[in-house]
């Protein structure tokens, strides 16, 4: 075992549940107005909570219609431990329940050991469990004792799958499993007819959440108040319909704002096509506003086609331009430019031809104001483009599927990333926006499913390229480690997932969550002065 790979713990499991994996909290104080001592919140972020929402369809507000899948969905989850001298253990369990199905002990490999065999050396596990039903799964990393002195904290990284082969939600969907947060951007989904897009909303924590819901529509901010002061009990679920939200709002952008609490969330969308399945996905946060934004994990083959979507959160339009990064460097879509009013969403198309041939992409949005950004990509076989059309009637059309990508935030260290179940094939996808800089050195090691690592290779990145990465069969876990290059350049990546089925492969689209988290960044607070906060 290279001595590199530190205490991994592995965790398929197939789920009606979710994910959540949590380390030592930090202290962080908060001064609240005319108060005589500071609010103090404990906030992990060394290793935050993952959450997996369990199978979405089986999930609705009250007096909506719930959906069985029609194929297994699987939780999969992945442990990085670091160096140091602490022994942590890993749990697993459902939400809302003391018990555990398994619990595993994380041992970190001392700083300097050149063996993961070595005395005190790393521990590695794998567990898989079957659940049935609507729930959630739960990860929790127990925090390291008082008196050890661990050097690198845990990565940790949780992914649901679901494949349906058949039926109105047939399709792959996949979501790296969010943490908690208390403002969340979800740049996806849509409320035409033919389209249900479900709001799914988790609180791991022991104490309820207050929260606002805001959709952007093509027309701006949408007037939604049932979307305002929802609450979100703790250890519970609670189910949005944003179609019935803000219906015929053309492309949507959600923002979660908290004003009290924290919450895990993400939209599960499906399409139908007159009466022929378009496709599924998850929908998980992208990166927040920025002048910058990079998509990668986007799929283009024909007659498939894609869109680029952006947001403006602010009061100001913002002119965007959109460009497409491939192994051959950068490539300008037909339609490259455009003005997105203030408030409101637009999508610039991507449509497979001589410039734009099939492939894999990477989109790096610029704009003149702070946006927000997701693609979205559809796959189908021939015939399967009328869909929906007047020229579909009396005809057999072959159904579709679609992929939603999210912006990203970089990647830096050492990041580990959950590798979805037998049948999902995956390819890793990293990219480098141009820019002055050299990009770091970057260590690939892929995980069996058993949790042996195998050998680490090395991977070249250059500025303004993509580069892609076929996964093998049988994995774990994927761990990349970044070392070295400029602090300026940044590596942003994703899973592209494909299912093979003899109507038309389904995919998926999975993005990079940074690694573990600096423990001396300060948290965020949402400012509200209706709970008074200032």
């Amino acid at each position: 075992m290279n001595g590199r790979v530190r205490g991994l713990l592995v965790l398929p499991v197939a789920a009606g549940a979710a994910v959540g994996m949590t380390l030592a909290a930090q202290a962080a104080g908060v001064a609240r107005p005319g108060a005589a001592r500071p609010v103090t919140l404990a906030l992990s972020s060394a290793s935050p909570a993952l959450i997996c929402p369990g199978p979405e369809s089986l999930l609705a507000p009250s007096g909506g219609s719930t959906v069985t899948p029609t194929g297994p969905v699987t939780v999969s989850a992945a442990a990085l431990a670091g160096t140091g001298s602490a022994v942590q253990r890993a749990s697993l369990g459902a939400l809302g329940s003391t018990a555990a199905f398994a619990t595993v002990p994380l041992r970190a490999v001392p700083a300097g050991a050149v063996s993961a065999d070595a005395p005190g050396g790393s521990a590695t596990a794998v567990a898989r469990r079957t659940l049935s039903g609507a729930g959630a799964v739960r990860l929790d990393v127990a925090p390291a004792p008082p008196d050890s002195d661990p050097a690198t904290p845990v990565a940790t990284s949780a992914l649901q799958v679901a494949v349906s082969p058949s039926g109105d939600l047939r399709g792959l969907s996949a979501l790296a499993c969010p943490s908690v947060a208390n403002r969340t951007w979800l740049i996806g989904g849509g409320t035409a007819a033919g389209e249900r897009t479900r709001l799914v909303l988790t609180n791991p924590t022991a104490s309820a959440a207050l929260l606002d819901v805001v959709v952007h529509g093509r027309q701006g901010v949408v007037d939604a108040a049932a979307g305002e002061g929802l609450v979100v009990p703790a250890g519970r679920q609670v189910v949005q319909f944003v179609d019935a939200l803000a219906p015929d709002a053309g492309p949507i952008a959600i923002e979660v704002v908290a004003r009290t609490g924290r919450v895990a969330a993400s939209l599960h969308h499906a399409r139908l096509n007159g009466f022929t399945p378009g496709g599924v996905d998850a929908v998980v946060a992208a990166a927040p506003p920025a002048r910058t934004q990079v998509v990668p994990g986007l799929d283009l083959a024909p007659p498939g086609r894609g869109a680029v979507r952006v947001a403006v959160p602010g009061a100001r339009e913002a002119v965007v331009r959109v460009e497409l990064l491939d192994a051959a460097g950068s490539r300008t879509p037909g339609q490259a430019v455009m003005t997105v009013p203030a408030g409101a969403v637009r999508e610039l198309p991507l449509v497979v031809s001589e410039d734009l041939p099939a492939g894999r992409y990477t989109a790096v949005v610029e704009a003149d104001e702070p946006v927000v950004a997701g693609a979205i990509v559809t796959r189908t076989v021939a015939g399967g483009e009328i869909a929906g059309t007047p020229q579909s009637v009396g005809k057999t059309v072959p159904p579709g599927d679609l992929a939603w990508a999210a912006a990203t935030q970089p990647v830096r260290g050492t990041v580990v990333l959950a590798a979805p179940p037998p049948g999902v094939s995956a390819r890793l996808v990293l990219a480098v926006p141009a820019g002055a800089g050299e990009p770091p050195a970057v260590e690939l090691t892929e995980v069996a499913s058993s949790g042996t690592p195998g050998a680490p290779r090395s991977l070249t990145l250059r500025a303004g390229r993509q580069l892609e990465v076929p996964l093998g069969a049988d994995l774990g876990a994927v761990i990349l480690r970044l070392t070295g290059g400029s602090s300026t350049v940044a590596v942003h990546g994703a899973l592209t997932l494909e299912a093979s089925d003899p109507a038309g492969s389904m995919i998926s689209a999975v993005p990079l969550r940074p690694g573990p988290s600096d423990p001396a960044a300060p948290p965020s607070v949402v400012q509200d002065p209706r709970v008074g906060l200032d």
